[in-house]
């Protein structure tokens, strides 16, 4: 049997704030609405004056009074912000969607288990409050913004539940500034989400959140950036927030380029992965260290490299170097790289383009004419859906074999593609 709960939430925002108290006083939540049918009761609350200090204050309350855990066969939860400023201009807009059930819920017990909605009150505040953090910022002094926002939930199980429909009544709050003295709870925050990383969503919202406000981040050294980087393994960690603001403030401190320089040479994924992102992070000493690695590592990996060096080509590049690079991927493929688009299959032509997308980042004018052949294959290789993903290229970047050899011409010339 399945159950459909479906909640809507109108938020307009007017009104004061409060700090999170020094003391670690808890801030007063109001009830906006609930609605109970059957075995089953769902209430939304706030805190009465709502601030970028506070790490919960948006929250659902599910309460199952079942007695028994209810699995969740499908779940769908969207949380949706839009932020004004004093002359009603919107500044910030943005939407959570959750429909995986145990980031919610947790996950029951057996591998693969349905989440489940435990017996009791299940209360869901760090996912949409970490979002909303994220999303509105920290004012500055003296602004506030109005937020209008909508929280729509859905959920199925295969209890044998009624179904429940319920729209919440509107409120309104105002989001501030919060104390000085709250903001140093932040950054107590802060140093203890850098140590203590977690693979979840609201995790990576902190993390942007804190390390995104100068007057919180400032307490925040390129030691401690540095140590949350070595424990965080770069998936839904929260690294790629960290390496940003190591980018912004400590790009080129002396620990930094040290800490890049040590895994370079030990040739850590993740470090290419963090340069290739981070490009102001560099020390022109390092392009030997690079083109050595290239030359022992398989394609992977170059590719990386290679997207390192191409970003600081001026830095590096001499005739003889990028006849290095390329001596290397023609011993690995040289076959593959010499032979007419009708000598190869569709994963044949797959594999040129990744080769070939290499080469052209350090390589040079010298391979043009062995490229040239593929500009008249129009062979779809990749999926167009899947094609413009990454960024926002310059040419319209279709999928086809023909679109990656314009590419790699026009990267050899120095155009700029994206």
């Amino acid at each position: 049997m399945r159950l459909l709960l479906l909640l809507t939430i109108s938020i307009l925002t007017t009104g004061t704030t409060t700090p999170l108290l020094a003391g670690g006083d808890a801030p007063h939540w109001r009830t906006v609405d609930t609605h109970v049918q059957g075995e089953l009761s769902i209430t939304c609350r706030l805190v009465d004056r709502p601030d970028w200090s506070l790490d919960r204050w948006i929250a659902i309350d599910l309460e199952n009074t079942s007695g028994a855990a209810v699995s969740v066969a499908a779940l769908h939860l969207s949380l949706t912000l839009t932020a004004y400023d004093a002359e009603g201009e919107e500044i910030r807009h943005g939407s959570l969607v959750i429909e995986e059930a145990a980031e919610l819920l947790g996950y029951g017990d057996g591998w693969m288990a349905a989440a489940q909605l435990a017996p009791g009150k299940t209360t869901v505040a760090r996912q949409l409050s970490a979002f909303g953090l994220a999303l509105l910022g920290l004012p500055e002094q003296g602004d506030s913004y109005r937020v209008e926002a909508q929280v729509a939930l859905s959920m199925s199980t295969e209890q044998e539940l009624e179904g429940v429909e319920w729209k919440g009544n509107p409120f309104d709050f105002e989001w501030q500034r919060p104390a000085d003295k709250a903001l140093k709870g932040a950054a107590l925050r802060l140093r203890q989400l850098l140590q203590q990383p977690e693979d979840t969503r609201h995790h990576c919202f902190l993390l942007q959140s804190y390390l995104s406000a100068p007057s919180v981040s400032s307490w925040v050294s390129a030691d401690d950036l540095i140590e949350a980087l070595t424990i965080r393994l770069g998936q839904a960690d929260g690294r790629r927030a960290v390496l940003t603001a190591l980018q912004a403030r400590y790009a080129d401190a002396p620990a930094v380029l040290a800490f890049y320089k040590k895994h370079i040479a030990e040739g850590d994924l993740r470090t290419l992965e963090d340069l290739s992102r981070a490009t102001d992070i560099w020390d022109t000493r390092w392009a030997d260290d690079l083109m050595a690695l290239f030359e022992q590592s398989p394609l992977g990996v170059q590719q990386r490299i290679a997207d390192i060096l191409h970003a600081h080509r001026p830095d590096w590049y001499r005739p003889e170097h990028s006849r290095r690079l390329t001596a290397t991927l023609l011993k690995q493929h040289k076959a593959l790289i010499f032979n007419l688009p009708e000598q190869l299959d569709l994963g044949g032509k797959r594999r040129w383009s990744s080769v070939i997308e290499v080469l052209s980042k350090v390589g040079d004018a010298d391979l043009i004419p062995t490229i040239s052949p593929f500009l008249h294959d129009r062979s779809v290789i990749v999926e167009p859906c899947l094609a413009n993903t990454a960024r926002s290229y310059r040419l319209p970047r279709g999928g086809r074999l023909c679109d990656y050899a314009a590419e790699a011409i026009l990267r050899i010339r120095g155009e700029q593609l994206y």
